[in-house]
């Protein structure tokens, strides 16, 4: 992820001192857009004079609203519009995004939890993912949570405005006044729009800690599986978690939040249409809205079946391929390809016919997504005419732009339920990785040796003294008066004069 700054700002001790200004076309841009300001101080505006360390940009103040606005990506952006961006043009990993501090912190997670680990065949302890998921990011998710009310909250003002605006038109009222409506119509969207890009940005950011997290921790227990459990599993399952199953746990977070709000959505909806179209009309869309979700979940749930299903099958095509792979010289000595070509083809035959499947009902999952809002508002506006009353602008277009908000929480909302099914079995397959057995490793110990020491070896009328002790460091020193001393360690020598 690139490094946001909100002011950045030219150094010219640091230019002096050796910073790297990357390009000669970097040089002259960074000159040219000194001083420049894109924001007035009292929004946070920031100055874009920043040039390139070897360390990144360099950080110097904080402005308002500059990070609310990523202000400080806008000299990589106009740097991009004069040359193709390369990757000494993008800045450092921010330190709280690094991956390993990020690793390390979930291994204290990690470590914490194997307490509520069962431990009954007396290996060493494992801890549960999922608890340590949720304590390395539940401060950040349940902040995410509070922004995503405040801006659901924000969302719903915009019909509103929009029918006291259309209402106020249609009455022929001042136009200062519909001229404030239209500025407070504006606003709201202006806040909708930031609050659900911090909203994103930090699940986003949740998402890269997570992928970090998993694929370290899986890669790191591949290396300490044992040859039992490894050939159990499968070459194949182990290059599948890291893909497949992690990736359906680090994508999670970004609409987790709908489980909530998506209800929230759907009634507030319903509410403010009561309104506008009143009662029966607004049931009829309800009811459409209700017959809508069970449909949608019986598609999606026949869409994680068939995933499921093309998951296996990769597992077995993957596994057979890398034994292949494995035992090359052996199927070429009894001229086994055919046959071993002939199972590999069946099964990426049998995995091809699962994912036309797959793409079949995603199409309909799609139709559904799309459709859905378009046959609520047919079946609420029929309705609304059919009762006898008006279907005026004041009316037809605030409805519309509540039927339109229902699109999101109708479809995402059993769509998020069937992701968490998929995200349980998942972490299912992980933790059961997890607590797969390990390499036995024993215990460091301080290496000893064996050392003879022989004084005076060699000299004529001398004697010869042969003592055994036995040390952990790989130094030994004398002081003697001998001619010379011979140190005998492990089968090798060293000489001191």
């Amino acid at each position: 992820m690139a490094r946001q700054f909100n002011s950045l700002e030219i150094d010219e001790a640091n230019v002096e001192n050796g910073v790297h200004l990357g390009s000669q076309s970097q040089n002259s841009f960074f000159e040219r857009l000194r001083g420049a300001r894109f924001l007035p101080a009292w929004l946070g505006g920031i100055r874009i004079g920043s040039i390139h360390h070897k360390n990144g940009f360099q950080k110097k103040k904080h402005h308002g609203l500059a990070t609310l606005y990523f202000c400080g990506v806008g000299g990589l952006l106009n740097l991009g519009t004069q040359k193709s961006l390369e990757h000494d043009d993008l800045w450092d990993i921010a330190p709280g995004d690094e991956a390993s501090r990020v690793s390390a912190l979930f291994q204290n997670q990690l470590q914490a939890t194997e307490d509520d680990f069962d431990d009954f065949n007396g290996a060493p302890k494992q801890g549960r993912v999922g608890k340590a998921m949720w304590k390395m990011h539940r401060r950040r998710f349940i902040l995410a949570g509070v922004v995503k009310l405040i801006h659901d909250a924000i969302m719903f003002t915009g019909p509103f405005l929009l029918e006291v605006l259309l209402k106020h038109v249609q009455s022929g009222g001042g136009g200062w006044t519909g001229f404030g409506y239209a500025c407070a119509l504006a606003l709201a969207a202006v806040l909708e729009t930031l609050t659900i890009n911090v909203y994103f940005h930090t699940l986003f950011r949740i998402c890269l800690h997570l992928k970090t997290e998993l694929v370290d921790m899986l890669y790191a227990k591949s290396l300490r599986v044992s040859a039992a459990a490894k050939s159990e599993m499968g070459a194949g399952a182990v290059v599948n978690l890291q893909s497949n199953d992690a990736a359906k746990l680090w994508s999670l977070p970004q609409y987790l939040h709908m489980l909530w709000s998506g209800p929230v959505q759907i009634i507030a909806v319903m509410a403010l249409l009561v309104r506008i179209i009143h009662f029966i009309p607004a049931l009829v869309g309800l009811a459409v809205t209700v017959a809508l979700i069970p449909l949608s979940a019986l598609v999606a749930k026949a869409l994680a079946k068939v995933r499921r299903k093309i998951v296996a099958l990769t597992d077995a095509r993957v596994k057979l391929c890398s034994e292949v792979i494995t035992g090359i010289k052996a199927i070429k000595l009894y001229a086994w390809e055919t046959p071993y070509k002939e199972r590999i083809l069946a099964l990426r035959e049998k995995e091809l016919a699962e994912i036309r499947k797959s793409a079949l009902i995603g199409t309909w999952n799609n139709i559904l997504w799309q459709g859905g809002p378009i046959l609520i508002s047919m079946a609420a506006f029929l309705s609304y005419t059919a009762m006898g009353y008006p279907l005026t602008a004041a009316v037809a277009f605030p409805a519309l732009s509540l039927f339109n908000l229902l699109r999101f929480p109708v479809m995402m909302f059993p769509t998020q339920l069937m992701n968490i099914v998929n995200a349980k079995v998942a972490l299912d397959r992980i933790q059961k990785f997890i607590e797969a057995e390990e390499m036995m490793q024993p215990p460091l110990l301080p290496a000893a040796k064996i050392c003879s020491q022989i004084n005076n070896g060699g000299t004529a009328g001398g004697t010869t003294t042969t003592t055994a002790t036995t040390t952990s460091t790989n130094t030994l020193s004398t002081t003697t008066g001998r001619k010379e001393d011979f140190f005998f360690c492990g089968g090798g020598n060293t000489r001191q004069p």
